[in-house]
């Protein structure tokens, strides 16, 4: 039996890179990682997640935080 827990967090989510940081962060960190030189930054956008208390991951719905896998051991 495992022990994590949902919380309810605003978090900054990036559709490009499918990752979620700190609401107070509004660009994104993996910048470096898109190839299009067009862009110097994406705008990140708020949303609410739950966030694992084992492993940080964040999920939109309660269902996907319930199905996942905590891989905070690796």
């Amino acid at each position: 039996m495992t022990s994590r827990a949902a919380s309810s967090e605003l978090r900054r989510w990036c559709p490009d890179g499918l990752t979620h940081q700190d609401a107070d962060d509004p660009v994104c960190g993996w910048d470096h990682d898109f190839p299009d030189a067009s862009k110097t930054s994406h705008r990140l956008r708020l949303r609410r997640m739950l966030v694992c208390s084992e492993c940080t991951q964040g999920y939109f719905t309660q269902e996907d935080f319930d199905g996942h896998e905590c891989y905070s051991a690796y």
